[in-house]
């Protein structure tokens, strides 16, 4: 090799923090990188037309004091071998077969079996399986049977191994022929003289002449053959001929002699080609010029390779006279003539010819990433997506235009590579000069990892834990994740298969961000960009408490009977003695919204309740002159859009002894009990005219009266109505209606706790009913009773005497409770042990048997009604989804 063949080759530098540079080296092979790192530096030469050894080493640079410092190891160039062997053996009958003829299709290389059957054919261009190679082998001895898809690989060898030939016993025939020399040629000059015979399917034979410059043939086919001398040193006439077998009757048939004479026509042509200076990235190989017959004479097709230095010489013997072209073969070496009109003239030699020629192969001299699906390709001598493609893989990418502009010209191109795999890959543009194509250089792109889709990531938290969970980059299942607060990992990187991962045991209130890196084999990705979600702050490990703030007006004062939630609104009623004040609170603000006007009664207790839906509020009382009254009055409040008399609106007997208003289900219902002895238990649905949409009188023959004597309630989870009231035997009997439909007949459920003290209120939750009554004569706390529903199994609640009951949307059972200095919230299991607790603070100003403890549904907050440490009307509040 020459200094000069080292010129516009590709080196690569790999600094220590991953940044990549390149350089081409110069007519002598020499290149320079500067870099402003310490540490190892990877070098690597990336030109792949050339053996290099080595190929890539590590060079430390120490010190950055502007000074060079070379390589510790120099780099070692060979040309390398892209042609391998072909060998085999031919056999006959199982001995081998001596001077049988093996071509090799689509070449001009022969092969000659020796002595012992055995054949070698060398310098055969390496092919590959989508233009595989065949063998024909000739001999007297017979034929064989196809030889097809050979793979020669450079630098290594292809038995194929035994050819075995058989004679066929019927249809063949022998042709058979004679070169005859022409003073001064002699007969000993026509030994090894190749000789080719084109059958009629096409196929290709070949044999060398003997000593006497005889030869023969075997064919198995009828009709047209065609037999070519393949020499230039003589003058065969004919050179060519044809001969039509009509029979295959094993016999011989002759050839007219081809007379070899020496010409005294014939003359040499001569000249030299100047290749031009190739740009960037492509180097100059061996080339090929071409001597083609024009229109009019003989055929004739002669190609002689030429050196890769300018000026590279050739030279063409015994061209008989006529008009020919000269050219250079593109496909060679990627270079370019215009055809040269010859005219030979009989006798008289050509020299001094010369071809001037350009690079028209195209050259990538660059690769860049554009984006997840597209490379773009720089260099020169590109054409239009219909006339060039590239090919990686041996597989053609598809061209794209990715700003939908003409971005494609001569300098640079686009193609898809969204199917190829993260990873290195060898791209060479291939491009169609009319029928031909011609291959440009072989550079190189890598394909990133991809990082996860930045805009899929997606989580969900309770206060403790957060699952993440986002979109993984095509071809990646293994990433790695990390879990970051203010910057630092709290925990560390972890390898995880998918697509999703949860984290447990974190801080409430807090907010975190995870990392993902894509990973491949060998290769990972940069980090998507950090992805932020918090934990929940109000969960049922961590409950704050919210006081109620007066915003424009005043909080009213009074004790506390009554509270409902709808749709983020809390309603509280307030008796001041006498007069009643009901207040609706922002509970996303915890801000005053509305205020009712008051509303006076003689604070008759077992005639209040208060009930909230989407309709309204609405409030039962006995007014100043003791009748009872239900109000209704719009979601802002303000004075009653609409007040009635129970007795008279219901069509009572008597006025009624007391009354429960409910808001179950987003639905208004109505128990209540006459005044008259024995007393009878009325239930009623009402819509916001306080019209009655149901009306049903479960129980009557209530022997007993003790305040309220009666009430409902609702269980979500079976849609099922439950009324517990005294019967005449001094029991409180359970009674279930389904569907909430009080005008069927109900199911009795059983008696649940004696008659003998004012019920404080009724809850229904999970086919379990819980019943809360005032104290005993004498006693301080209330008295709870909790039945199955189901079975009617009842017993007594002695451990935390609930005044009151609500349930959350995880089915958690929280209850009210006397301590022994302040009111408490408790958290229950279904056996009623306390789980947890809460103080209320304030005793004075909720009355005991207040639902505290109310869930909005839509949003599964759950609401705690309390006064605080410092004497506010304020909420506790978490979120009940988790």
């Amino acid at each position: 090799m020459t200094s000069g063949e080292l010129a516009n080759r590709l080196v690569q530098l790999t600094a220590p923090d991953g940044k990549v540079s390149a350089a081409y080296t110069d007519v002598n092979g020499a290149f320079t990188f500067i870099t402003t790192q310490t540490g190892d530096h990877k070098l690597t030469v990336l030109d792949n037309e050339l053996a290099y050894s080595p190929k890539t080493q590590t060079i430390t640079v120490t010190v950055l004091d502007n000074t060079i410092q070379t390589l510790g190891q120099n780099i070692n160039v060979a040309k390398q071998d892209t042609t391998g062997s072909i060998s085999g053996l031919v056999t006959a009958g199982g001995s081998p077969v001596t001077g049988a003829i093996i071509s090799v299709s689509g070449t001009s290389l022969v092969g000659i079996s020796n002595n012992a059957g055995n054949f070698i054919i060398t310098r055969v261009p390496a092919n590959s399986s989508s233009n595989p190679y065949a063998l024909d082998v000739t001999s007297d001895r017979g034929i064989s049977a196809p030889m097809t898809g050979i793979i020669v690989t450079a630098g290594a060898d292809t038995n194929v191994g035994e050819i075995p030939l058989s004679m066929p016993v019927t249809g063949y025939r022998y042709i058979t022929g004679q070169l005859a020399a022409v003073a001064p040629v002699t007969v000993d000059m026509l030994t090894n003289i190749l000789i080719q015979m084109q059958a009629p399917d096409g196929t290709i034979s070949s044999t060398y002449t003997g000593s006497t410059g005889a030869f023969s043939f075997m064919t198995a086919q009828t009709g047209s053959h065609n037999f070519t001398v393949i020499d230039s040193r003589y003058d065969y006439l004919p050179r060519s001929q044809t001969a039509s077998v009509d029979t295959l009757d094993n016999g011989t048939q002759s050839l007219p002699d081809i007379s070899a004479a020496k010409s005294q026509q014939n003359v040499n042509l001569s000249g030299s080609v100047n290749w031009q200076t190739p740009p960037a990235g492509w180097t100059i190989t061996e080339g090929e010029v071409v001597l083609q017959n024009q229109p009019g004479t003989a055929n004739l097709l002669e190609k002689r390779l030429v050196a890769s230095i300018s000026p590279a010489n050739f030279r063409f013997d015994n061209v008989p006279p006529g008009s020919y072209w000269l050219s250079i073969n593109p496909q060679k070496n990627g270079y370019q003539s215009g055809a040269l009109s010859v005219t030979v003239i009989a006798g008289t030699d050509i020299s001094g010819l010369s071809l001037t020629t350009t690079v028209v192969a195209p050259v990538i001299q660059a690769t860049q990433i554009m984006d997840s699906t597209t490379v773009q390709l720089f260099g020169v001598n590109f054409s239009d997506s219909t006339q060039m493609q590239a090919i990686v893989n041996n597989r053609p990418l598809t061209p794209v235009n990715p700003w939908n502009t003409n971005a494609w010209d001569a300098t640079r191109c686009f193609f898809n590579i969204s199917h190829l795999p993260p990873g290195e890959y060898s791209v060479q543009l291939e491009k169609a000069l009319g029928s031909v194509k011609v291959a440009g250089n072989s550079s190189y792109f890598v394909r990133p990892v991809l990082p996860a889709l930045d805009t899929s990531f997606v989580a969900s938290s309770t206060d403790s834990s957060i699952t993440f969970t986002w979109q993984n980059a095509p071809y990646v299942t293994d990433v790695q994740v990390r879990l970051l607060k203010d910057g630092i990992a709290v925990r560390p990187y972890q390898l995880i298969s998918g697509n999703t991962i949860t984290y447990n045991d974190l801080l409430p209130n807090t907010l975190y961000a995870i990392e993902v890196i894509s990973t491949y084999p060998n290769a990972t990705s940069v980090a998507a960009p950090l992805f932020y979600y918090g934990t929940k702050a109000d969960s049922i490990n961590v409950i704050p408490s919210y006081a109620f703030l007066p915003g424009a007006g005043t909080i009213a004062t009074g004790t506390v009977f009554g509270f409902e939630v709808v749709s983020g609104i809390a309603y509280v009623g307030f008796d001041n003695s006498g007069p009643i004040t009901i207040q609706a609170f922002n509970l996303s603000s915890n801000e005053l919204l509305y205020t009712s006007s008051q509303v006076l009664t003689n604070s008759n207790h077992p005639m209040r309740s208060l009930a909230a839906n989407s309709s309204g509020v609405y409030l039962t009382y006995s007014n100043t002159t003791a009748s009872p009254s239900i109000a209704f009055f719009n979601p802002t409040l303000g004075t009653p859009a609409r007040t009635e008399d129970m007795k008279t609106r219901f069509g009572l007997a008597t006025a009624p002894e007391m009354a429960n208003v409910h808001s179950l289900n987003d639905r208004i219902f109505l128990v209540t009990a006459d005044g008259s002895y024995p007393y009878t238990t009325y239930l009623f649905e009402l819509d916001s005219s306080l019209t009655a949409i149901q009306a049903a009188t479960p129980i009557s023959g209530n022997t007993n009266s003790y305040g309220k004597m009666a009430d409902i309630a609702y269980d979500r989870t079976t849609s099922v109505l439950y009324l517990a009231c005294p019967n005449d035997s001094n029991e409180v009997y359970a009674k279930a209606f389904s569907n909430m439909n009080i005008t069927a007949a109900p199911t009795d459920i059983g008696y649940i706790a004696g008659s003998t003290k004012e019920i404080l209120g009724l809850y229904a939750h999970n086919k379990k009913l819980y019943l809360s009554q005032a104290a005993y004569s004498g006693g301080y706390y209330p008295s709870a009773s909790i039945m199955d529903a189901v079975s009617g199994y009842a017993r007594q609640i002695i451990s935390s005497y609930p005044g009151s009951f609500g349930f959350d949307k995880q089915n958690r059972i929280w209850g009210s409770s006397l301590g022994f200095d302040v009111k408490y919230l408790l958290q229950l299991d279904n056996t009623m042990n306390i789980l947890q607790s809460l103080k209320m603070f304030n005793l004075d100003f909720v009355y005991i048997g207040l639902p505290v403890a109310r869930l909005d549904g839509p949003t599964g907050i759950m609401y705690m009604l309390h006064f605080n440490a410092t004497n506010q009307l304020a909420v506790y509040r978490y979120n009940s989804n988790y």
